[in-house]
């Protein structure tokens, strides 16, 4: 072989090492997201079980019966995710409106981009612009007499 086709060689197998390790960097990225949401997801089981009836109104209320997942929580304070305060887990059984696929946190970008969104019922994943559009969201109880 000559010298020249040995460097072209050795580009295209450069250009494929560094290919591999974007694409794994993203994935661990997006599961390390993924576990995030699922700590605050449990974190607001963790809540609305020590508190019967009552919903989280703020990151606090999840930090304070959890405080191990401050870094996911973080992510709830610094506007990367955003989370659907207000709802009580007790409530949305009661109303028999379901937990499996109602919204309650997600991505800041999966309203414009998809992404991955965390589900009433502590479950985690990915879901495209159409499939958020279409999901129900965890929504506060509106207090009689308060608009709509």
């Amino acid at each position: 072989m000559s010298s020249r086709t040995v460097r072209i060689v050795n580009v295209l197998l450069m250009l494929v090492v560094v290919g591999l390790c974007v694409a794994c960097a993203g994935a661990a990225a997006k599961q390390r997201r993924m576990n995030d949401l699922k700590q605050i997801g449990l974190a607001y089981h963790n809540f609305c079980e020590a508190n019967p009836g009552k919903a989280p109104t703020n990151a606090n209320d999840l930090l304070s019966v959890d405080p191990t997942a401050g870094p996911a929580i973080a992510l709830i304070q610094s506007g990367e995710v955003v989370f659907n305060f207000g709802v009580s887990i007790q409530e949305l059984i009661r109303s028999g409106e379901g937990t499996s696929n109602l919204v309650l946190a997600y991505e800041k970008g999966v309203p414009a981009a998809g992404g991955i969104v965390l589900l009433a019922d502590g479950s985690v994943r990915q879901m495209t612009v159409a499939e958020f559009q279409a999901a129900p969201k965890a929504q506060p109880k509106k207090k009689e007499g308060e608009r709509q």
